[in-house]
């Protein structure tokens, strides 16, 4: 009987656990883009205040993302940053709409004066913010519900296995 009480508690453990991770993925994705948001406040800050050209500030970025952007760049150099974010995948398939932002910002950078510039940066950086906390929170409230119902199916489990 101790066993079948020890197994029982280990498998509701298992089913908890397995929906907290299910739902820690929004929270991962949200740690994405605050890690894409650092790098677009380097890309701004190194072409704006130090005034260097876009291959060299992308030489200091930290992203995956814009590592492939840059070695796109360096092979065809008449591309422009908006082309080569899209041709890198950007951010990953699972971030379409925080792609579609990113676009627009270089695409605007490429147009646009200095003063407008800054404002597009700050538009952009603002909107992956708010896109991030969305997800954060969305993550959150999902782990305690997938934890809660990975918990209660393990006990169904046990009930009906037992």
């Amino acid at each position: 009987m101790e066993q079948k009480i020890i197994i029982g508690a280990i498998a509701v453990a298992l089913f908890a656990y397995a929906g907290r991770w299910a739902a820690l993925r929004l929270v991962h994705t949200a740690d994405r883009l605050r890690l894409l948001q650092e790098d677009i406040k380097k890309l701004k800050y190194r072409t704006r205040e130090k005034r260097l050209n876009a291959n060299e500030a992308l030489l200091t970025l930290e992203g995956e993302a814009f590592s492939r952007m840059l070695t796109i760049m360096k092979e065809d150099e008449s591309m422009t940053l908006s082309k080569a974010w899209e041709k890198s995948g950007g951010a990953g398939e699972d971030l379409p709409e925080e792609n579609a932002l990113v676009t627009m910002l270089f695409d605007s950078l490429e147009s646009l004066g200095r003063q407008e510039q800054e404002k597009e940066y700050e538009r952009a950086l603002n909107d992956l913010k708010a896109i991030e906390e969305k997800r954060r929170r969305e993550g959150q409230e999902k782990m305690k519900l997938y934890t809660s119902l990975g918990a209660l199916t393990g006990l169904c489990a046990v009930i009906f296995l037992a």
